[in-house]
């Protein structure tokens, strides 16, 4: 085991990430050009995990990266995101959305 593992773990976090196929779906739904497709909550939320970094606990459950989520992204917009949990868990099981692990460099 690394001896260095803390401080592996302190520069490194899971974050969500859109998939190519939530990245496909997002153009899909831009070519139809309805612009009230994108307040629907998980497109909504498609495009704000497509361009932000949302840092989750590494082995938490679904429902706190849920909260995680809907915390930073009222602190990314101010406004309250509309995802649902069930939404949330969604994406996940459309393949839309994934986790990733990042490395921070300073």
């Amino acid at each position: 085991m690394r001896s260095n593992y803390e401080e592996v773990n302190e520069a490194t976090a899971l974050t969500l990430t859109l998939t190519k196929k939530g990245d496909d779906k997002l153009d899909e739904i831009d070519s139809v050009g309805d612009e009230s497709l994108w307040i629907e909550p998980q497109v909504d939320a498609m495009l704000a995990i497509q361009n932000d970094y949302y840092a989750l606990e590494n082995g938490a459950e679904m429902e706190i990266w849920h909260q995680e989520f809907l915390r930073q992204y009222k602190e990314n917009f101010g406004a309250e995101s509309h995802l649902t949990y069930e939404d949330f868990v969604d994406l996940f099981k459309k393949g839309y959305v994934s986790v990733q692990k990042v490395i921070w460099d300073d």
